[in-house]
């Protein structure tokens, strides 16, 4: 009796010494299928990285003052010149929004206007007058023509709030969010607070001495 006992027990060592040979090697398998999966889902990650564009805006200036005595309301204009790099894909960008977070209120969500033919900036200190043009149009330089790879597109946009103070929107502590998708609808933003002179690397003009009515009427 206790051979055959001790042979069942010698062979249950071996079965479950099988058995976890077994596991182990479904295991490796699996692992090294697992690990194959993970592989290619960061080889996809990085091939649909490459073939997106990176984005890095930045606000160069921005002028708020009162609406052209020319337009039916009264109300804030503001002038934003943006400057867009690209170190990814080449990609077209639009869908623009100025978010004006102004204090004691809720946010204004603005849409950009056709740009007159021009706008002449008053003069800061120690610089000349600036004229901006219709020529300048951020939206139209990147809307149609696609941001090449490490190219630097420059231009000015254009933003009317009727009804509100151009007090209220020069007041410290104003952040402006200039937000824009991609061609894939990815989002990007820059933001810039007030008061614009205590920023050295944004443009400070005092305000607007000149600005025609636009032919076209507002988009």
């Amino acid at each position: 009796m206790a051979l055959f006992a001790k042979a069942d027990y010698v062979r249950a060592i071996w079965a479950t010494l099988a058995g976890l040979g077994i596991v182990a090697t479904v295991y490796q398998v699996w692992s090294k299928e697992r690990r194959k999966v993970i592989d290619l889902e960061e080889q996809l990650v990085k091939e649909q990285e490459h073939n997106r564009p990176k984005f890095s805006a930045h606000i160069d200036f921005l002028v708020p003052d009162k609406m052209p005595d020319a337009y039916p309301v009264g109300g804030t204009s503001v002038l934003v010149g943006a400057s867009i790099v690209n170190t990814g894909a080449p990609s077209i960008a639009g869908v623009w929004r100025l978010i004006v977070h102004l204090s004691n209120s809720a946010p204004l969500v603005l849409e950009p206007e056709v740009l007159p033919p021009s706008i002449t900036l008053a003069p800061s200190l120690g610089r000349s007058s600036t004229v901006i043009s219709s020529a300048d149009a951020l939206y139209e330089k990147v809307s149609h023509d696609p941001i090449a790879t490490g190219a630097r597109v420059s231009g000015a946009l254009w933003f009317l709030a009727p009804n509100v103070a151009v007090q209220k929107m020069r007041e410290s502590g104003v952040r402006y969010v200039l937000a824009f998708q991609d061609s894939h609808e990815r989002p990007w933003e820059t933001d810039f607070v007030l008061p614009g002179s205590t920023t050295p690397d944004v443009k400070y003009f005092p305000g607007i001495t000149s600005i025609p009515k636009p032919k076209q009427e507002p988009s």
